[in-house]
């Protein structure tokens, strides 16, 4: 209440005196910006302590100065405390977000100390990883487009090698774009005595020049003139080989009431003698393939040609140096299964022929002209990486010792399990003359036979095989017959490619001087 002595002093008419709780309300100032100092809180936390103090009898600490400055009665600071209590609140922050961001610095540490633990504690094997070479990129050994000339019509052959040669050149071109390297660009034709004269020695010559100057002509660096299936055709054959050095023939070997044709078997063996002795080393039967059962639109030479009205392109890749790596690679990890290594061989083949098999697609789109598809065949490459390699790093000893059939199998069939458009042999090849490790161990570790044994489950046959000079024709023939069997019996393309080599014997080495081969021992014919 009003004392008197406040009362007779003060001035005026007296008034009732107001609810101070209504006073609090109407001057109550706008919340602060932290929910502990609004006019809904309690009690501070310090009066609250002060409280409990006295009722439990314990003396309570002394009350900081921060506490002092709340009413209880009205239950807002005054001006001056709520400046304080801000400058204590914004420093509170601060506070806070140092120790937020010490926190995160010192979780970070945390991270990088645990991360760099890690790194030492597997430096070994990280080491092994980063010094692990780089697989080998897929090289295309070869894109083949298959054209169909006429008779006697020069004219219609220069417009359709032409065709062809720039179809070869847009396909080539968008393989580098990707990065792919492209050793050559070939053209095969349909059989040869189709087109050209073959009444005589002289005539097919003279048209056979022709074919080259045209192909030269158009940048054609090698040319397949197709199979001869009548007999004047094979026996000009060594004729046409002599008169150039880019043009491929093939002699198909068939079936006569279930068996192999001998007769023809017996021409083509007397066709390789005769390049062999009228060549410089016999490096004419590089140009000429006995073939067996072979389907058209193989890439591949001597044995591609071409069957159909419109054009079509086949693309052929060299691919061993990538098996045999991705083979050592299956090796290195340990142990390595059976099981394992035709998956492996898979993945990395499908690495880089999915790519190409794409791009092929994508040509014949925009080009309008049909694409065969790739021959997924493991082809090896005599400057690169033996396949021999892989053969020891699967664990089953050396390539020509007991497992190399299985896997050689193994091998063929991740060749044909590849997710592409497939065509040709798609198998493996095993050239004696074109892989320096199998050149290396001809007659040492293996032998013809070997190789034909190897030709039931591989893609080629026998490609590349140097045999003695003095082989008669009739022991060349017995081997075509044998290739034969193998083919119709198997239903599957096989080829010979044989190089009987003058003045030499067996367990000679070759003296070939070409760039597509190596040399090796002269092989015994059984």
């Amino acid at each position: 209440h009003v004392s008197a002595t406040h009362a007779s002093t003060s001035p005026g008419p007296q008034t009732p005196r107001r609810d101070s709780r209504l006073l609090a309300d109407s001057t109550r100032p706008r919340p602060l910006p932290f929910p502990m100092f609004r006019r809904r809180t309690a009690r501070p936390f310090c009066a609250r302590k002060a409280e409990a103090a006295r009722r439990t009898g314990v003396l309570a600490p002394p009350r900081s100065s921060s506490s002092l400055l709340f009413s209880r009665r009205v239950g807002t600071p005054s001006r001056r405390s709520r400046r304080g209590l801000s400058i204590m609140w914004a420093a509170g922050q601060r506070r806070q977000r140092w120790g937020v961001t010490l926190a995160l610095a010192t979780a970070s540490m945390a991270v990088a100390t645990t991360a760099i633990a890690v790194q030492s504690l597997s430096g070994r094997k990280r080491a092994g990883a980063l010094a692990k070479p780089a697989a080998p990129r897929m090289v295309v050994r070869t894109v083949t487009t298959g054209v169909t000339l006429k008779p006697g019509d020069c004219a219609q052959w220069e417009k359709e090698l032409r065709k062809a040669a720039e179809t070869n050149m847009k396909v080539a071109a968008a393989l580098k774009e990707a990065g792919f390297e492209v050793q050559s660009t070939r053209i095969t034709t349909n059989p040869f005595e189709e087109y050209i004269q073959t009444d005589s020695v002289d005539l097919a010559i003279r048209d056979a020049k022709e074919i080259e100057r045209v192909a030269t002509k158009a940048g054609i660096s090698l040319i397949s003139l197709g199979p001869a299936t009548r007999s004047e055709a094979v026996q000009l054959i060594p004729n046409i080989i002599q008169s150039s050095s880019i043009l491929s023939v093939s002699i198909p070997v068939g079936l006569k009431n279930g068996a192999p044709d001998y007769a023809r078997a017996l021409e083509a063996a007397e066709a390789c003698i005769n390049i062999s002795r009228n060549t410089p080393g016999g490096i004419g039967n590089f140009q000429l393939a006995v073939s067996f059962n072979a389907r058209p639109n193989i890439p591949f030479f001597p044995v591609g040609f071409h069957r159909g009205q419109s054009a079509s392109f086949a693309i052929g890749c060299e691919s061993t140096p990538v098996v045999s790596q991705a083979m050592m690679e299956a090796g290195k990890e340990g142990e390595v299964t059976l099981e394992q290594l035709g998956p492996a061989i898979r993945e990395a083949m499908e690495r880089d022929m999915k790519t190409i098999d794409k791009i092929a697609k994508e040509c014949e789109r925009k080009m309008g002209v049909w694409y065969d598809g790739m021959d997924t065949s493991v082809a090896p490459n005599p400057n690169e990486l033996s396949l021999t390699k892989g053969y020891e790093a699967s664990g089953l000893g050396r390539f020509g010792e007991s497992g190399s059939l299985c896997v050689s199998s193994i091998i063929t069939s991740a060749a044909k399990s590849i997710g592409v458009r497939r065509t040709g042999y798609s198998g493996l090849m095993l050239p004696p003359l074109e892989d320096y490790g199998l050149a290396h161990m001809a007659m040492d570790t293996y032998t013809i036979s070997d190789l034909l044994l190897y030709s039931a489950v591989c893609g080629v046959g026998l490609d590349t095989v140097p045999v003695p000079g003095n082989t008669p024709a009739t022991k060349l023939a017995a081997l075509y017959c044998d290739c034969a069997s193998l083919a119709f019996r198997l239903d599957k393309p096989l080829t010979a490619r044989l190089f009987p080599v003058v003045g030499k014997k067996a367990g000679e080495m070759t003296t070939f001087n070409s760039p597509y081969m190596c040399n090796g021992k002269i092989f015994e014919v059984p």
